[in-house]
């Protein structure tokens, strides 16, 4: 429970009293109903032996459907109970509350029609990872756009200012607008977010952009280092993260982060690998550089095309390329 509050977008209730538990007789909807919630985590832990098997499962609230299940073995004589409580905890998490998640994904298909201007301020948020979905330019105006109108209707939502400072930070970032003026309202929203939420790992990240953008060298890499402190977990921001040190040439530490993000979250977007391609690229490994840059898998943003005929290009490859 303690992993998943650290997700500011999610709101968790429970755990369930003893009196609540399914297996007296409380089914997944009427769980729904009487907590007020969308979806519901559950799971079971079994021993047999020295082996200890762990199973999870989300489910809607509404439809009984089950979204998401694993199960997890460990031995308990290679593997204390603290080292499998931190490796279950960390990967239901970020399964589930991370932005590319379970949970994340499912809201986002009931959203993907309507329009930015009846949009709830949870819808909003969900546009702004939407676009970090897809990556195309309509994504990019709608997010804006349903973000600007949140922050219109409340000026101290702190988790709409960071993402509307981030995802202008993206549009500095890929030169669609590299104004002064942009970099200053990008700082504005940055120091707003903090200033209302010190904790918010966002708000921490926004601004280590800024810094990163100004080339402040030791700012960023402190801002960056609290946002992951955080929350370990979000694997959206620990990749992005990630990104950010590689181009500052911190690339060990860089590719441990990718790794964790990757391996935490198995619906991971395919822009997750991007630090590795740039790393073996850098390093001349060019065949290794073209498996990362198809795995990157992003047809609509151009990066995609742009690595893939990079990588091709310097295996000779021409006519492809």
């Amino acid at each position: 429970r303690q992993a998943l509050t650290r997700f500011p977008d999610l709101l968790v209730i429970g755990p369930m009293h003893r009196s609540a538990e399914p297996e007296r007789g409380q089914g997944v909807r009427r769980i729904g109903r009487e907590y007020g919630v969308q979806f519901v985590l559950d799971g079971a832990v079994r021993k047999r032996g020295q082996t200890l098997r762990l199973t999870a499962k989300l489910s809607d609230a509404a439809s009984s459907a089950n979204l998401w299940g694993q199960t997890f073995d460990y031995s308990l004589e290679k593997t204390s109970i603290q080292e499998i409580e931190d490796a279950v905890v960390g990967q239901v998490a970020a399964t589930i509350g991370d932005a590319h998640g379970v949970i994340h994904r499912s809201l986002n298909k009931e959203i993907s029609v309507q329009r930015t201007d009846s949009l709830s301020d949870y819808e909003a948020v969900l546009r702004f990872y939407h676009y970090f979905r897809v990556f195309t330019p309509q994504a990019m105006v709608d997010a804006v756009e349903a973000l600007e109108k949140t922050l219109q209707r409340d000026p101290d939502h702190a988790l709409a200012a960071a993402m509307l400072g981030d995802l202008l930070a993206a549009r500095y970032q890929f030169g669609y607008e590299d104004s002064e003026a942009v970099l200053e309202r990008i700082e504005e929203l940055g120091r707003r977010a903090v200033a209302l939420s010190p904790n918010l790992q966002l708000a921490q990240f926004t601004m280590g952009t800024v810094y990163y953008f100004r080339f402040q060298r030791t700012l960023f890499l402190a801002a960056f280092e609290r946002a992951l402190r955080i929350n370990p977990n979000h694997c959206f921001h620990v990749a992005s993260i990630a990104f950010h040190l590689s181009m500052a040439g911190e690339w060990e530490r860089a590719l441990k982060l990718t790794d964790k993000a990757i391996r935490l979250n198995p619906h991971h977007p395919g822009w997750y690998h991007l630090v590795p391609f740039m790393n073996a690229y850098r390093q001349g490994e060019y065949d290794l550089a073209l498996i990362e840059a198809r795995r990157f898998n992003t047809p609509a943003f151009h990066w995609d095309p742009l690595i893939r005929a990079a990588s091709l290009g310097q295996l000779d490859r021409r006519e492809e390329a």
